[in-house]
């Protein structure tokens, strides 16, 4: 994607940003009659999000010293739709088309299956918005904190032109039963 593209998409979505982080009369960090988070949840300079019914959903965004971090939307808890990445308020990298997981990923020692529930589309970013690289990630709950590359993944240099490509189907995560047996042996 070019960098003016870029630009463009990332001005609008500065301004669905800005519009979101006003909450000046607006009821906040309200619970339900079941005594569960609903409704917008803003936590000063760390995060805001919405709830319904005790879930995510909705608009979530994360700060870093009052600068945005990340932006995306979870629907009934799970992250959905496109999530925006950035460092040093530029672009980073996105996730995308996010799904339950069918691909079998095995554990490089053990040659074991490791089973992750879900999959999504990861593309990341060089500083002037040019693609570095970009596959698909395999992950439990969260691609930000527990993901494993999987299937072909594409490298590019700064000018556009593809470097290499490999294919990923093994991981250093361990399979349930090595996991198990490493704890017994704690």
């Amino acid at each position: 994607m070019k960098p003016t593209i870029l630009f463009t998409a990332f001005a609008f979505l500065v301004l669905s940003v800005d519009a979101f982080g006003q909450t000046e009369g607006k009821a906040i960090n309200q619970f339900n009659q079941k005594g569960q988070k609903d409704g917008l949840w803003v936590f000063p300079g760390h995060f805001e999000t919405y709830f319904k019914d005790g879930v995510e959903d909705g608009v979530h965004k994360t700060y870093s010293k009052n600068t945005l971090d990340w932006i995306g939307e979870y629907e009934n808890g799970k992250m959905c739709g496109t999530w925006y990445f950035f460092s040093y308020n530029r672009l980073s990298y996105i996730l995308k088309d996010f799904a339950s997981n069918t691909h079998l990923i095995y554990n490089e020692t053990s040659g074991r299956p490791v089973y992750f529930s879900d999959i999504c589309y990861e593309i990341d970013y060089y500083p002037d918005g040019s693609i570095k690289s970009e596959g698909f990630l395999l992950f439990y709950d969260d691609p930000i904190i527990d993901s494993a590359p999987y299937g072909e993944w594409r490298y590019y240099d700064e000018t556009g032109n593809l470097t290499r490509s490999e294919t990923i189907t093994t991981t250093f995560y361990l399979d349930e039963e090595s996991a198990r047996e490493l704890e017994n042996r704690n």
